[in-house]
């Protein structure tokens, strides 16, 4: 049975498609999918058409276009202004762009697609050489990077004996069924990525839920099912309907990225996530390569490196997407992402699903009201605060860094902690600004920058008060606390400055 109500699918066809394509817009009317006209190279300017599109109200848009095609039509900017699922038909080599797109039309036309697929290759045992671990993590969201990446992605990574996870949408799932147990069968994982690509925010609960478990049914058929990723798509109430759907994880944006002027460090450890129904674990990625040049996507790998062997758990994870890192023109790339993982870090390869997950938590730990995404509702907004300051705090780059240094100092001391999407009827909570809690003590420490001091003086109150906010000092001293901050650390910093503002130049001289 689909779990995609086809009726609610809408196809954005451009009027161009038809003679490019050799299909016209009623060869899908009539196969009960919604059809509306418009010209891709116009999309990002067209008022009107957001207006359309919201009007008829759909599930998902289905697109004959990618961002990486000829005048790349931004997709991206439409779908997170309307807020729905969507897949793409597109190819994913723009010199084969007609021959491609037109195969994943006919797939989508029948909702059935055959692909060629090599045979899994056999694979020696994970060696565990005490170097450190990595998960390399697809999302496998777009009809073309299932038909004419995965033919070149499954063996490039079985004759390196790399173990994937694939989080993958209802979309691909039933329309490509022989892909899924390929991909178990060449001893991966999958995962749930939504039916659609859908959002889950502004969904109750039981819509959560009953979304989710319908991808958990039906994946299940080709493996087991243990986690999913629903990255920037989820609410508060996410991780607890993740857990009730059945599933042990999910995955959050831990980034190494290079941010203004240095590189900033995320965490690359599991953590246990409290829901009303009970714990759930949360796996960072550390790494991710859409959109990325070289030099950046082997810096954040070396700093997910060092900061993985520093918090001693020693695994990462890298994000890559198949509609781009399995493209013809990015083939040597990600071979050489793979080399520099394997052999120059000299690192193994593992399934998310092996990824030791942290324990539940037991009595009453001191509670810790944590943002992944910066969707999640405050516990009271604090709008004392200058927005100069609110700017160094309130973006979840640097919030999620503060509460996790203050959950790894009160661990360190003894202190039993807890990271929760809601901290309301917890018997001893913190915030960190931008939350506030409306009784308790107010300490005013940095914990990114000066973490042991803001650790040690939130122990002091959490033993004379059982309500803690953590938040900004003076105007000056954030200012001096931002500069000293965002000095560049390492001579990988300074470096990597340097490409940015070359690259700049650069792209700038080629509009010119």
């Amino acid at each position: 049975m689909s779990t995609i109500d086809w009726t609610r699918v809408l196809l954005l066809w451009d009027p161009e498609d038809q003679a490019r394509f050799g299909l016209k817009p009623s060869d899908f009317q009539s196969s009960g999918m919604d059809v509306l006209e418009a010209r891709y190279d116009g999309i990002g300017s067209d008022a009107g058409l957001k207006r359309t599109i919201l009007e008829r109200n759909p599930h998902a848009i289905v697109f004959t276009r990618n961002d990486d095609m000829p005048g790349e039509p931004p997709i991206g900017p439409l779908l997170s202004s309307i807020r729905t699922g969507y897949t793409s038909v597109s190819a994913i080599d723009p010199s084969l762009q007609e021959e491609q797109t037109r195969a994943c039309l006919s797939d989508l036309l029948v909702r059935h697609g055959e692909i060629v697929l090599p045979e899994p290759q056999p694979m020696s045992p994970t060696r565990r050489r005490g170097h450190g671990t990595f998960s390399l993590i697809f999302d496998l969201e777009q009809l073309g990077g299932a038909r004419f990446a995965m033919p070149r992605l499954l063996p490039l990574l079985e004759t390196r004996g790399i173990r994937a996870t694939f989080f993958v949408t209802g979309f691909i799932a039933e329309i490509y069924p022989g892909l899924m147990q390929r991909i178990v069968d060449g001893g991966h994982e999958i995962g749930v990525h939504g039916a659609t690509h859908e959002w889950l925010q502004g969904l109750s609960l039981e819509r959560q839920i009953q979304s989710i478990r319908g991808q958990v049914d039906l994946l299940s058929a080709f493996g087991p099912i243990k986690g999913a990723n629903f990255i920037f798509r989820m609410n508060a109430v996410s991780p607890e309907a993740v857990r009730s759907s059945g599933l042990s994880y999910f995955v959050l944006f831990r980034k190494h990225l290079f941010h203004k002027t240095r590189s900033m460090a995320s965490s690359c450890r599991p953590r246990t996530l409290s829901t009303p129904s009970g714990d759930i674990a949360f796996l960072p990625i550390s790494v991710e390569t859409y959109g990325m040049k070289q030099y950046e996507i082997q810096a954040m790998a070396g700093g997910a490196r060092r900061t993985a062997l520093q918090e001693g758990h020693g695994h990462f994870s890298v994000l890559m997407h198949p509609f781009k890192d399995g493209a013809g023109s990015r083939m040597d790339a990600t071979e050489r992402l793979i080399h520099r993982l394997t052999k120059e870090m000299d690192l193994d390869s593992i399934p998310l699903s092996e990824v030791s997950l942290p324990e539940d938590t037991c009595g009453e730990p001191v509670s810790i009201l944590y943002r992944w995404d910066g969707n999640e509702p405050s516990a009271q907004a604090d709008s004392t605060v200058p927005e100069r300051i609110r700017s160094w705090w309130a973006p979840v780059l640097y919030h999620s860094r503060r509460t996790e240094n203050i959950a790894d100092g009160l661990e360190a001391q003894g202190v039993s902690t807890v990271l929760c999407s809601d901290v309301s009827g917890r018997a001893r909570r913190i915030c960190v600004f931008p939350d506030r809690l409306p009784h308790g003590r107010r300490l005013c420490a940095d914990p990114i920058l000066r973490s042991r001091r803001a650790t040690r003086k939130a122990a002091v109150l959490l033993e004379k008060t059982d309500s803690v906010t953590i938040g900004p000092g003076p105007l000056w001293r954030e200012a001096v606390h931002y500069l000293i901050y965002h000095v560049p650390r390492r001579f990988h910093d300074v470096r990597t400055l340097f490409l940015r503002l070359w690259y700049k130049i650069v792209a700038r001289d080629d509009r010119d």
